[in-house]
């Protein structure tokens, strides 16, 4: 064998172990519906669209196109089932995972060491929401390999290439772009200074192409105004809430029982970054090694501005920073230890505590559907399928008949077949004051109309899952009446309860 074809092999084998690593912690989603209700909208969404209707024109919400399109191209694949977002999100997370070993294979010059970072990005995932299918580990993914082009290409073309991934990822999550210059930078330290502005233009070309054409799509539909208010104001507006100190100290202590040691070693990396920089900037030089180590540390501080910038902190935005970051234990592991053997114990005990955390994460993904009877483990549908399973034969015998979903998962109209009858469908858009007015809509007056259309079955929790300060109460009080009134409770399932119109028959 070449070494060509040897080192082909390797990397192949190296893909493939990753892909069966993720693969085989992420199976426990498959049993799962719902891991969180983002993707939930994104999966209903991406119905829509494949069925004609542009995104936000049928169904709003504030994301960029591009999880959409994911979306839509695995249920093109695999068919209308969870089974193809689950997929989507293997795959991306495995090409995430790839990315990350060839990028720390790279800094280091340690394929061991790469290895290592790419199997910490496996493990982390799976904790901080990453079980879910989340706009973050998507975006990641592109951006990393965005990152990896860079390292890897001295052409304009390779410019270009590591500018289109890098619209990719500003496509899937906005917040991309504050790690876009850090990339920019790195592709520019890495040619003669006569090049910069020829890799400028390349790198901005592509990074734009993906905007533009997403601008272009929806110019030609007439529907410019749909998209500019949801995906590009609306995004303003959820911005201009104020930080929550209480959150905020809250969320980052639970980071650092998650991810403590992969915070560490980003704190190390930033913390060794300053001389470095200040050497530099006396010396007007700066060598590949140093030109990395600034990159990566502008990389990372990218991130944590991305994390900040919509100033809500959920657990999710957190995956922005894995990729960096394992990057960054990777750089650790070899300046602490200088043998494999020394860097290997290092780099697993970096691991130990996110593996705790994804051990965690894995085991609560288990138990709404993993009972036990008589010391044996049993399985049963989940509640949203249980719902909509209940509903089919009413609703296959009224094809014309609506179902609404006032305050649990969107993925119900999926699994029963339905479109939403009102573009709100995630619900805490109408349930809570906040995001009605980053929707800009009158969430009294929604309700009522979805109301007066007679929705055959309407779904709600029990207990509603925002809390009662955040609510809007006067849709709650009106949702109350119109129950009282034309429904009455139909069935209820582990929480959820089924309300279905009275004017016809109640279910025996």
């Amino acid at each position: 064998m070449t070494p060509a074809r040897h080192r082909l092999a390797r990397e192949l084998l190296i893909a493939a172990g990753l892909l069966l690593a993720v693969a085989a912690t992420r199976l426990p989603s498959f049993c799962r519906s719902v891991l969180d209700w983002d993707e939930s909208l994104y999966f209903v969404m991406a119905e829509q669209w494949r069925a004609g209707h542009l995104p936000y024109t049928a169904i709003w919400d504030n994301k960029p196109v591009g999880i959409y399109a994911i979306f839509a191209l695995f249920q093109a694949l695999f068919g209308d089932r969870i089974a193809a977002m689950r997929i989507a999100g293997i795959v991306f997370v495995a090409a995430g995972a790839f990315t990350v070993y060839g990028i720390g294979a790279k800094i280091t010059q340690s394929r061991a060491s790469g290895f290592g970072a790419g199997i910490l990005f496996v493990i982390g995932s799976l904790s901080n929401d990453g079980l879910a299918d989340n706009t973050e580990l998507f975006m990641a993914a592109f951006t990393a390999l965005a990152v990896l082009v860079a390292l890897s290409s001295l052409t304009a073309g390779g410019a270009l290439l590591a500018g289109l991934l890098m619209g990719a990822a500003f496509m899937v999550k906005y917040v991309a772009v504050f790690e876009d210059p850090a990339i920019l930078l790195l592709i520019l330290s890495r040619h003669r200074l006569r090049r910069a502005p020829v890799l400028t233009l390349s790198t901005l070309c592509g990074a734009g192409l993906p905007l533009a054409a997403t601008a272009g799509l929806y110019a030609a539909a007439g529907q410019w105004p749909v998209w500019w208010d949801a995906s590009i104001v609306a995004n303003f507006r959820r911005a201009g809430k104020d930080i929550s100190p209480s959150a905020l100290a809250y969320i980052w202590h639970v980071e650092l029982l998650r991810w403590g040691p992969l915070f560490l070693c980003g704190a190390v990396l930033l913390a060794a970054a300053v001389p470095v920089a200040w050497r530099a900037a006396v010396t007007r030089r700066l060598h590949r090694a140093q030109a990395e180590h600034l990159f990566l540390a502008l990389w990372l501080l990218g991130g944590c501005a991305g994390v900040a910038a919509a100033k809500s902190f959920f657990d999710h935005y957190f995956l922005q920073l894995l990729p960096v970051l394992c990057v960054a234990a990777a750089w650790v592991a070899q300046r602490i230890a200088h043998s494999g053997r020394g860097q290997a114990m290092f780099l697993a005990a970096v691991a130990a505590l996110p593996l705790l955390a994804a051990g965690t994460a894995l085991t609560d993904s288990l138990r709404p559907v993993l009972t036990w009877h008589g010391g044996h483990p049993s399985w049963r549908p989940d509640t949203p399928a249980q719902v909509a399973a209940a509903i089919a034969p009413a609703l296959a015998a009224s094809p014309g008949a609506a179902v609404y979903v006032f305050d649990d998962q969107p993925i119900i109209y999926s699994l029963a077949h339905r479109a939403p009858p009102t573009r709100y469908a995630f619900p805490s858009v109408l349930t809570t004051g906040f995001l009605a007015q980053v929707a800009g809509v009158d969430a009294s007056a929604e309700l009522a109309r979805i109301l007066a259309a007679r929705p055959l079955f309407i779904i709600r929790r029990v207990h509603p899952v925002v809390s009662q300060n955040a609510s809007n109460q006067a849709v709650y009080a009106a949702l109350n009446q119109a129950l009282a009134d034309h429904y009455q409770l139909w069935r209820t399932d582990s929480g959820t309860e089924i309300y279905r119109l009275t004017n016809t028959p109640p279910k025996t």
